[in-house]
């Protein structure tokens, strides 16, 4: 099978840092001096948690610091991705578009066997 009429193009997709994942912190006090931070996304899936005295006891751990520094980090570093544009202006990768076709959707393409 062969998809006749489409437009390859290639779409670059930036970095995606920690922070822009998290949608808030939860800070809770476990006891005995020691804290707890959650970065927690939308739906409340925990990305990551930090536990320690945050400087309640000494030596003091200074959890925020290490929250942050986790932030910068890069979760999912800049790539391309190659999209097809079909004529009634579907875009998608192509392995999307065979789906959609096998559907009963063509999107104004030519299908040649």
């Amino acid at each position: 099978m062969k998809i006749l009429n489409l437009v390859e193009e290639v779409v670059v997709v930036p970095a995606v840092h920690n922070y822009e994942l998290v949608d808030n912190y939860n800070v809770e006090s476990i006891g005995d001096g020691k804290w707890s931070i959650e970065a927690a996304t939308k739906n409340g899936q925990i990305l990551k948690a930090w536990v320690g005295s945050n400087g309640t006891l000494r030596p003091a751990d200074d959890l925020w610091a290490l929250a942050e520094a986790w932030g910068a980090k890069i979760a999912q570093p800049e790539h391309k991705v190659k999209v097809v544009v079909t004529p009634d202006g579907y875009k998608g990768t192509y392995k999307a578009l065979r789906k959609e076709i096998f559907r009963g959707h063509l999107h104004g393409c030519i299908i040649s066997f």
